[in-house]
């Protein structure tokens, strides 16, 4: 006898496969995954098997793979298995073949599974076994798990001596997963039993060059059967072989076995034949019939299946037999019987019993593990002694449908004793339930001298569903195959199930039930558990218990791993072995599972364990009070949603599409879903299923599992509503809603709901985030996706009732999506997910991007899903995630297999095609088909036809949509419009009235009959094939790469999480190099497979690399793309998974950064339609590669990333040097890839001129180096042009100061790297100065762009003097010395995106000059505006030319030399604020003297002091918008002469000034005089320094003396936000050390999320120093890292020429904004303006403000010709430029008596009473004739506030400018297309967006014709070249 151990029959197996083996090629599959594992992991530690050697276990990437390789394997004469199940075996019956025909011994063990059919079961039965019994294997079968281990020896023996293969089998779970204590086989007893001669023989037969032969001939059919029947011998002499094996076994181990083995009464006259672990509880059954009545029954358990032995069977059967079932765990459709059954009865046939005449019957039983307990197999029995017994039956369900089911009289039968303990554990899927109580029978078992058994019941959801493990303890062995009929001992581990499930139903009379839950008092658990459940406590006397394990977990930091508290109360409470001691060893197996994870884990698991006892409580109940009246409590089975009637949403079939017949989904909820959720399923009869195993869509709405412990619950008032929650949710559990008024004020009072923000689409709604509280897992993913800290955890129990409340409101709501642009990330998460509420384990990494793809396409979605996890939490019977939206379209989805996912949907494309490709020369060839009127129409002469020419006129317009369709049919979007309409049209007037058959003649008729029957054909699909990364990499790799290189137009998405997830991590081609995985758990020494760069090499394939938790836009944008593009796209999509093993598993979104970050995962998209070549010198050279790198930069070390996830810490643990290897390779690895890839993104010439300045570079340092670098010049052996200077200056043109800022950040970066550097204005620089090639040999030029186009300030004066110079000789490449880096600040909102930088660029090409790296394009509509491209775009330049890194020495560390003085004079003045002007002035002495120093404004270069006349509020006083009507004096103070002209759209830049209290208040922080005067110079001792390079704004101020605080007031800008030079520069004025690390991670990369977190709070530079109290700069320091107030711009609101050139008049709106602090803070300039005095046209006062201002030129004007239409739209102070405009019509009519063309005018208000800006006059120039056409759309007044009594004022409530454009877009398309008119706009920055569609889809609507259709594109074009020709401008601000 061997050791006893504790094993389940995977261990058993693998312990003699592993013993006798070389090798094992394994592809794991449930159930038999677990042996491979094992069999890696021994390998892993070193074990070794009877030869003494380490057996080599290769996972190979597809079952078929596995087979082949064996195959091979065995050729050479290796020793070789492999572990298999279900589909496995079937993908290897050829190879089963090829081995069986060439007679090699092998073993395949297999877990026999269920086939997957209508439906995918992973648990097990026989029909595997069945379908590969005729491919000439032999077949052995085990009950137990000890027989397990010892037939599997017999097995590798016998197939040695037989010379044929075996297959070793057992039942899937039921014996492959329960554990029991057998006694293992040692390897001494295995060598003496194994046939080492047969070995040799076997290796001398092997493939050898030095015995060579041959095999694998192909034959003719002259052989072929011959060759067939030479075979017979060894078969016919297997069973003897077979049996001796066994013999000789028995005499070692003492267990003794036979090919067939009785069972029963000697003199049975019922005989039951069984193969598989159902023979055990047909022995406990026969034991029970033989005890109770000594009845004559008996059964054979069939060991050898294959070969069938027809002797060695009938000698088992009693001559007493009179009937025979024969039970099967299988169904063969269509057969006469079972294959068993035929077996049976013709072994009786063919001897001596046939005349006996036997009764042969056949059942079947245990289908996909489908529970046989001994109940049913009584009912075997009785219905073989029945009279009338049925045949062919099936027992364990109720077949209502042909009536073969088997009545089950004693359904809860129970035959074991009360000495055998029944434990039953209800977890949650993953809460290591499960785990522990594996731990718990080993620790028994291994402890005690007791049997044990376990086996554990799952439901069929991925994640979340419910675990039972049931456990059985006792003195003797235990038969019992089947689930726990009693119960002493009950632990529910989640308390939301007392409420799911009957937990109760089995617990015996004084039983023990423990409960976690929070609810600790009597008083509490009256009130949560149902009365039925306190029934059965009370009425069967159980002991209850109650722990709240939750808190014990979060006490000891396990999150919510609750399994070993709960394990320790099992001890305690069952007292199997003593306390302490359990607690010890629960303690060792702790350290033993866990020590892998590290020390932390497993001290956190021990302080659990310590906590437990004192925190569980008994519970005293009053009987009397719990036992219900009725004596029955409650029904069985929950509530379901739908008879409750609570329900998220009601499914609706289609107002549009008449739906074919389908489940009632309600009903299918109530009949199917309720009860199987409950685990009734097994009560269901047949007759309740659909055949085809078809189901409706979105059910999982009405499960509402309730399993999180706790919720997200939002603070609307920190939310900034930027629906990151939502995009990250894996369950689409937390939604944005947006509500109009009504819905509003009909909310819930507990449901804060804020205003919606964004553009003014948003601006009549209200918005909340909401969380579905039933439906959460409690991830917490959305938690910490959150940038605003809006969100935050609370239990469930808690908020459960509120939160339900609120989403049971707001989920009723109409779906407002419609109106919002899906494809930006907010847009898209007001679309309904389409996927929902699934069965994915918490926070997966999947389900998100599934769920975006159904809000993107999914009413036009076709999937064809890979099996694997995404198919089991997509389709896991009867819970379907995928849903409906509101008009009944959705998701249509299919699985078909594991390896055949890629050619299934390519079937589905190319099939779907081909019906539309039928469907549209039905359209096109026949139902517009020109024809004539007679043809087809009928005749008009029935009078009776009412409206004839309305119905013709709808049959016309059915034809133009289906013209439409055609020139559309590509179009996804439209497609599915035009689908809508058509179908509409045709059920209005074919299927619903007979309006076409009134008027159409039958055969037309006919036509659009067969149309309407195949309008499904309408909508363009989206096909999508989907799958993990264990299809796409390995099992399915080959019918991807066809489908790839197909072309069709499919889509693909690889959810790639690294680690095959649905088999718990194994290794596979898409593991990563390092990380630890089954199958390589010495850690993955290989790279992964670089899918995307395989499918870029087809150079067809659009391929995109995502990442949706580090950038959701470019996620998004791939998608898009991706579906647009007319081929076969594939997306890598990098999914998180629990099985990376998180440090922190919520902070997954972090890793998925940091792997972007760091190079691991790099971001791209490859679009072949972008791909461009040239033919030069008959060499095809590329010029756009169509690849796009979005992770422009490695920003973080990978080391980072690898240290977040347990895969690649566990081999940092274990193999410390090994990891470190692996980490440099991975590095090396991906930055290669990364660097290549960046390659590929940037232009061809780029590169090679990067490879040309680095071999520059290295020529410089080598010449550097030389001694005699001027010799070597002078001799001429060196270029002295090739040298790339030290001296790189760069140039700017501002217009704000913004490209400044930009160019000092980019010059102190050159200088912190060596380089002699400094930034100058193109203002400042002439032709000649600009081309000296000693001085600007390498310049960098940053510009913005003005206007249309235009260059910023006079910077233009240079460009203009170059061009001028270009075109005199175009020839003259001038600027050939010259190299340049050139970035742009633009918008890209408008046309001239960037327009100035790009005429730069290519006028310096053209010149001659060779630019360095591409052209940076800093976009203001980036998340941090032009420094998200800037941080980008410098670090590339820096790289191009080999630039140095920044020096790091103790002068780095220190604030660098000021660029300059600051001489603070001994003498002070008394600047003070005048309360009348709000500006500074000098305070008189007691005399009313002055002092020596006068005060004088500070008047920045090119500005007046402008006078202030009139400051007066616009808008309502009530109103909480403050608009200001400001009017500055133009008169100078010498008479009639301006001090400043304008002209129309002209801006006034305004230079605004710092409060002075505030002032006063930071100068002494400084610790400085306010009063102190201080005199400003150049440092002269910091050599960099040069007086003609300082900024104007410094200079002027030289040679004045100022007081400190005029310098606060007048000149710094520290409550302004700071910039990104500031924070580069801060830390070295920090002298506190802890401070200065701190500050130091600002200048850093980890800083760019504080930097972030900073300026969302509107953090100014003022607020950084308060946070580091040691930075205290001095004045001199403040002037380098503090910029100068920059000058704000506002569009004049006045027409100089009609004031007569007398003032200025502005229309302001003052900004401001409330802090969490609650403090107010204002815009710099607006708070400025707003501390002025308030001040009218009537107003006297002694002194007036005067304000620092200059004119900005702009391009924003009226048309040379007064009569061209004039059409303007504004919103808000947006109306400013257009008054001046209409001022200006009105003079060229009155005053020059001109006349003027139409003046349109859209204007954009909230409210008619608090905001119409210059209603009266707007007005009266409409009565006056000047304004043709006024109209206002007034957003939040209710609908019919206000109306016009003007034809030509309309008054529009309740909707935005772009809607009542749409309504008058008759007018405008009139004026601007046909008439050529010019259009004007002035808004926010989201106006010019929502402005453009309108007037897309208006150029749409009236450009289309019946023949023609404008597309959207079209149209675009259109509006591109009128933008293009000044006739489209637009204004917009921030």
């Amino acid at each position: 006898m061997g050791e006893k151990e504790i094993v389940d029959g995977c261990v058993a197996a693998c312990h003699i496969a592993y013993a006798c083996s070389e090798v094992a090629f394994t592809y794991p599959i449930t159930p038999s995954s677990t042996i491979s594992e094992v069999a890696d992991s021994w390998m892993s530690r070193g074990r070794r098997n009877i030869f003494d050697q380490v057996v080599s276990v290769v996972e190979m990437q597809s079952e078929m793979g596995s087979a082949g390789a064996l195959h091979g394997s065995l050729s050479v004469g290796c020793s070789t298995t492999t572990f298999t199940a279900s589909q496995g075996l079937l993908l290897m019956i050829p190879n089963m073949y090829k081995i069986a025909g060439e007679l090699w011994p092998c073993v395949f063990h297999v877990t026999a599974r269920a086939i997957a059919t209508s439906s995918l079961s992973i648990f097990g039965d026989h029909n595997d076994i069945m379908a590969a019994r005729q491919t000439g294997w032999a077949f052995l079968g085990a009950m137990t798990v000890q027989e397990v281990m010892d037939l599997a020896l017999v097995s590798h023996v016998s197939t040695f001596e037989c010379s044929v293969p075996f297959v070793n089998f057992f039942d899937g779970f039921r014996t492959s997963h329960e554990l029991q204590k057998i006694d293992m086989i040692s390897y001494e007893t295995i060598k003496k039993i194994f046939p080492y001669e047969k070995l040799k023989e076997f290796r001398e037969r092997a493939l050898n060059p030095t015995h060579p032969t041959l095999r694998g001939t192909a034959t003719s059919s002259d052989v072929y059967f011959q060759l067939a029947e030479a075979r017979n011998k060894y078969y016919e002499s297997t069973p003897d072989i077979v049996q001796s094996v066994m013999d000789r076994l028995a005499k070692l181990i003492g267990r003794s076995y036979h090919l067939f083995d009785y069972y029963g009464h000697p003199d049975a006259e019922f005989l039951i034949v069984v193969m598989g672990s159902g023979g055990l509880t047909i022995e406990e059954m026969i034991d029970y019939l033989m005890e109770k009545s000594n009845e004559k029954v008996g059964m054979i358990k069939v060991r050898l299946f294959r070969p069938w032995s027809i002797d060695a069977f009938v000698k088992k059967i009693p001559k007493t037999t009179k009937r025979i079932t024969v039970l099967e765990r299988c169904k063969e459709s269509g057969s006469l019987g079972e294959p068993l059954c035929l077996d049976v009865s013709t072994s009786i046939m063919r001897s001596e019993l046939s005349s006996n005449n036997i009764l042969v019957l056949g059942g079947r039983y245990g289908l996909a593990s489908k529970e046989f307990t001994p109940g049913m197999a009584l009912a075997v029995w009785e219905n073989m002694i029945s009279e009338n017994p049925i045949n062919n039956f099936s027992v364990g369900i109720d077949d209502d449908v042909t009536f073969k089911s088997l009545f089950v009289r004693q359904p809860r039968l129970d035959l074991l004793t009360s000495e055998t303990k029944q434990c039953l554990f209800w977890g949650l899927g993953s809460d290591g339930t499960v785990s522990a109580n594996k731990n718990a029978i080993k620790i028994i078992g291994e402890s005690t001298d007791l049997q044990v058994q376990g086996y554990f019941a799952y439901d069929a959801k991925k994640a979340g569903g419910a675990t039972m493990s049931h456990l059985r303890f006792g003195p003797k062995p235990i038969k019992s195959a089947y689930l726990l009929q009693r119960c002493d001992y009950v632990a529910v581990h989640h308390p939301s199930y007392v409420h799911k499930f009957d937990v109760l139903e089995n617990i015996k009379q004084g039983g023990c039930f423990v409960l976690n839950c929070p609810w600790s008092t009597l008083e509490e658990l009256n009130h949560e558990l149902p009365s039925k459940i306190k029934h059965q406590i009370a009425s069967r006397d159980v002991k209850f218990y109650v722990i709240d394990a939750q808190r014990i977990a979060q006490e000891s930091n396990l999150g919510r791993r609750i399994n070993n508290i709960l394990m320790v109360v099992f001890f305690s409470l069952t007292n199997i072995i003593p306390l302490d001691l359990a607690i010890k060893l629960v303690k060792e197996a702790i350290k033993k599972t866990y020590g892998k994870k590290g020390d932390a884990v497993v001290n956190s698991n021990w302080k659990a364990v310590d906590l437990t006892l004192e925190s569980l409580i008994q519970i005293s109940y009053d009987k009397s009070q719990w036992i219900s009246k009725d004596k029955c409590g409650e029904k069985s089975l929950p509530a379901t949603a739908v008879e409750t009637g609570n329900k998220d949403q009601e499914i609706t079939k289609s107002t549009v599409l008449k739906q074919k017949p389908e489940h009632d989904v309600n009903q299918f909820v109530k009949d199917i879903l309720g009860p199987v959720n409950a685990l009734k399923g097994d009560e269901l009869p047949v007759s309740m299923f659909e055949p085809t195993g078809t189901v409706p869509l979105g059910t999982t709405a009405y499960e509402k599992r309730g399993i999180a412990m706790s919720i997200p619950i939002v603070d609307m008032n920190k939310c900034t509503q930027c629906n990151y929650c939502s995009i990250v949710c894996p369950h689409a559990a937390i939604r944005p809603f947006l509500l109009d008024e009504a819905e509003f004020k009909n909310a819930p009072e507990t449901m804060h709901i804020p205003k919606a923000k964004g553009g003014q689409e948003f601006s009549s709604y209200y918005y909340r985030i909401q969380v579905t509280p039933l439906d959460c897992t409690g991830c917490e993913l959305c938690v910490h996706a959150c940038p605003d800290d809006a969100l935050h955890m609370e239990g469930l129990q808690k908020m459960e009732a509120v939160e339900k409340t609120h989403w049971d409101y707001l989920i009723g709501l109409p779906n407002k999506a419609e109106k919002f642009d899906r494809t930006t990330v907010k847009g898209s998460q007001f679309q309904q997910p389409l996927l929902e509420f699934s069965a994915a384990c918490e926070g997966c990494g999947e389900t998100p991007y599934v769920k975006l793809l159904t809000q993107l396409f999914g009413e036009r979605m076709v999937i064809a899903n890979a099996t694997g996890c995404s198919s089991i939490w997509g389709a896991s019977y009867p819970s379907v995630p995928y849903t409906k939206n509101q008009k009944g379209y959705g998701p249509a989805w299919g699985n078909s297999l594991f390896e055949d996912n890629a050619e299934y949907g390519l079937g589905m494309v190319v099939g779907y095609r081909q019906r539309r490709d039928r469907f549209r020369e039905l359209v096109s060839n026949e139902i517009l088909k020109d024809i004539t009127e007679e043809e087809e129409f009928l005749k008009d002469d029935n009078a009776s036809v009412q409206g004839r020419n309305e119905i013709i006129t709808k049959y016309d317009h059915l034809k133009d949509y289906l013209r439409s369709w055609l020139k559309n049919i590509r179009n996804g979007e439209a497609c599915q419009s035009l689908f809508e309409e058509i179908s509409k049209l045709l059920e209005d007037n074919l299927i619903n009235s007979n309006n076409f058959a009134q008027v159409l003649k039958k055969d037309r008729i006919e036509l659009l009959e067969k149309l309407y029957d195949s309008r499904d054909l309408i909508p363009k699909i989206s096909h999508w094939i989907v799958g993990g990364d264990g299809w796409a990499y390995d099992i399915g790799y080959a019918g991807l790469d066809h489908v790839l290189s197909f072309g069709e137009d499919v889509n693909i998405i690889i959810l790639d999480t690294e680690v095959y997830s649905n088999t718990g991590g194994q290794a596979s081609k898409s593991t990563p190099f390092g990380a630890i995985a089954k199958f390589a758990q010495s850690g993955n020494l290989r790279q992964k497979k670089d899918i995307g760069s395989i499918a870029m090499e087809y150079g067809s394939v659009y391929v995109a690399s995502v990442a949706l938790g580090a950038n959701y836009s470019q996620t998004i944008k791939s998608l898009l793309e991706a579906e647009k593009y007319p081929g076969t796209s594939l997306i890598v999509a990098y999914s998180t998974c629990i099985e990376h093993g998180y440090t922190k598993y919520n902070l997954q979104q972090e890793s998925v950064k940091l792997a972007v970050e760091s190079g691991y995962w790099p971001l791209y998209r490859y679009n072949p339609e972008l791909v461009r070549t040239e033919v030069v010198d008959n060499l095809t050279t590329i010029v756009s590669s169509g690849f796009t790198l979005d992770s422009k930069k490695v920003k973080v070390d990978i080391e980072n990333f690898l240290k977040r996830e347990n895969r690649f810490l566990q081999l940092i643990r274990s193999n410390p040097e090994l990891a470190s290897m692996a980490k440099d390779k991975l590095k090396a690895h991906s930055d290669k890839r990364f660097q290549k890839m960046k390659d590929m993104s940037e232009n061809v010439t780029v590169t090679a001129l990067k490879d040309q300045i680095k071999k520059l570079k290295d020529q410089l340092i080598s010449i550097q180096n030389a001694s005699k670098t001027g010799e070597l010049a002078a001799s001429g052996l060196i270029n002295a042009d090739l040298f790339i200077e030290q001296e790189m200056h760069v140039l700017y043109g501002t217009e704000t100061g913004n490209s400044e800022e930009v160019a000092q950040y980019i010059q102190s970066q050159l200088v912190s790297r060596g380089y002699s550097s400094s930034s100058l204005n193109l203002d400042d620089l002439d032709i000649d100065e600009f081309l000296n090639p000693d001085k600007f040999s390498t310049v960098i030029i940053v510009t913005s762009t003005s206007g249309q186009g235009e260059f910023p300030g006079s910077s233009g004066i240079l460009y203009e003097a170059l061009l001028k110079k270009h075109l005199e000789n175009q020839d003259d490449k001038f600027c050939s010395f010259m190299r340049f880096g050139i970035f742009g600040l633009g918008d890209s909102n408008y046309v001239f995106f960037n327009e100035a930088a790009k005429k730069w660029d290519k006028l310096l090409l053209d010149c001659g000059a060779v630019r360095i790296g591409a052209v940076g394009m800093g976009d203001d509509q980036s998340e941090e505006k032009y420094e998200t491209e800037l941080i980008e775009w410098l670090p590339d330049y820096l790289q191009l030319i080999n630039a140095p890194e920044p020096k790091h020495d103790e002068k780095s560390e220190i604030p660098k030399a000021t660029t300059f003085k600051v001489t603070i004079l001994d003498s002070c003045r008394n600047d003070i604020l005048n309360e009348s002007t709000g500006t500074l002035c000098e305070k008189l002495d007691e005399n009313n003297n002055i002092g020596n120093s006068h005060y004088k404004p500070i008047i920045p270069p090119n500005s007046v002091l402008l006078p202030v006349i009139e400051n007066k509020r616009i808008t309502n006083q009530d109103y909480d918008k403050d608009v200001r009507h400001i009017v500055f004096k133009l008169i100078g103070d010498g008479g009639d002469t301006p001090s400043l002209s304008y002209c129309l759209g002209d801006s006034l830049a305004l230079y605004g000034q710092n409060p002075v209290n505030e002032a006063i208040k930071a100068i002494e922080m400084f610790g400085y005089n306010p009063y102190s005067l201080l005199r400003l110079s150049i440092n002269e001792e910091n050599e960099a320094n040069n007086t003609n390079k300082v900024n104007q704004r410094y200079s002027s101020l030289f040679g004045y003396d100022i007081t400190v605080l005029q310098l606060f007031v007048e000149c710094l800008d520290l409550w302004g936000k700071p910039n990104r030079k500031f924070f580069q520069e801060f830390y070295r004025y920090c002298s506190n050390p802890e401070e200065k690390i701190q500050a130091k991670k600002w200048a850093q990369n980890e800083g760019k999320k504080l930097i972030e977190e900073f300026s969302s709070k509107t953090g100014t530079y003022l607020d950084v120093f308060k946070m580091f109290e040691s930075a205290r700069p001095t004045l001199a320091q403040l002037l380098d890292i503090v910029p100068f107030i920059k000058s704000r711009s506002y569009s004049i609101a006045s027409c100089n020429k009609f004031v007569n050139g007398e003032k200025i008049e502005l229309c302001v709106g003052i900004v401001d904004w409330k802090l969490e602090s609650g403090e107010i803070r204002y815009g710099q300039c607006t708070g400025f303006l707003n501390r002025l005095p308030i001040l009218d046209s009537e107003s006297k006062i002694d002194s007036i403000p005067r304000l620092p201002s200059n004119i900005k030129a702009s391009a924003f004007n009226l048309p040379f010709d007064y009569r061209s239409p004039v059409i303007m739209a504004c919103m808000g102070t947006g109306i400013a430029p257009f008054r001046a405009f209409v001022q200006n019509k009105k003079y060229i009519r009155d005053v020059l008596k001109e006349e003027i063309g139409p003046v349109i005018l859209y204007f954009g208000c909230r409210y008619y009473d608090n905001d119409y800006l210059y209603r009266e006059e707007l007005e009266n120039y409409v009565k006056e004739g000047v304004i043709t056409s006024l109209n206002i759309a007034f957003s939040r007044d209710p609908k019919g506030y206000k109306t016009s009594n003007c034809e030509n004022i309309r008054y529009a409530q309740k909707m935005y400018v772009q809607h009542l454009m749409l309504e008058n877009s008759q007018e405008i398309y009139e004026n601007m297309i046909e008439k050529c008119g010019y259009f004007y706009l002035c808004g926010t920055k989201q106006v010019p967006i929502d402005i453009r569609k309108a007037i897309i889809q208006i150029i749409i609507k009236h450009s289309s014709t019946t023949e023609q259709v404008t597309s959207e594109e079209d149209a675009n074009s259109i509006l591109n070249s009128i933008q293009i020709m000044g006739r489209y401008n637009v204004e917009a601000w921030s």
